[in-house]
């Protein structure tokens, strides 16, 4: 966790010039105040980073952790100044579906966060790139890892003895299932 945040830190402009402070989050069913409390910590410091071209500290200020999906709820609540869009959204009750690599969090936000009627799903993107590997294993012979299958995704094709294949039905199928699964237990 630590070297993943040290390196979103180092692609920040000005990260080394000037103290920094980061809100991060968590999934919903990692989350608690503890945990991130104990991150909290762990991050909200200097961090000194050496790289094959340069060396430099980077000085973390503050650290808040919230739960991942509020910050589809502040994205919602707030302009790209960080002024509220409307203020009467601050007092709407909002349900997040926050689809990530590979979970799925929900989360119900009035506006706080409201943790009893939030949670995690073990599916997200990734779930459709094994599978679509699994389809193309099936039907091509072909072998792809999840970063090779991700690729597939975007592109919505891949290439089979040098030959273009469209991905695009067995794409939105894969998706549409995930989806299903995600609205089914939300």
């Amino acid at each position: 966790y630590l070297l993943l945040f040290v390196s979103a830190l180092l692609r920040i402009e000005k990260a080394g010039e000037e103290p920094v402070a980061v809100v991060t989050g968590l999934p919903v069913n990692h989350y608690t105040p503890e945990r991130a409390e104990q991150i909290e910590q762990l991050l909200a410091r200097s961090h000194n980073v050496s790289a094959p071209s340069a060396q430099t500290t980077l000085k973390v200020e503050k650290v808040k952790v919230i739960p991942q999906p509020m910050g589809s709820f502040f994205d919602l609540l707030l302009d790209d100044s960080g002024r509220l869009r409307d203020p009467r959204g601050i007092r709407q009750r909002v349900g997040i579906i926050d689809i990530g690599v590979q979970t799925t969090d929900l989360a119900l936000a009035a506006p706080q966060f409201m943790e009893p009627s939030s949670g995690s799903l073990d599916v997200g993107v990734r779930s459709v790139a094994d599978q679509l590997a699994r389809d193309i294993n099936r039907k091509y012979s072909l072998n792809l890892d999840t970063t090779e299958a991700e690729e597939a995704m975007r592109s919505k094709s891949v290439k089979i003895f040098g030959e273009r294949v469209d991905l695009s039905d067995i794409i939105a199928e894969r998706t549409r299932e995930v989806a299903e699964r995600i609205l089914s237990q939300a």
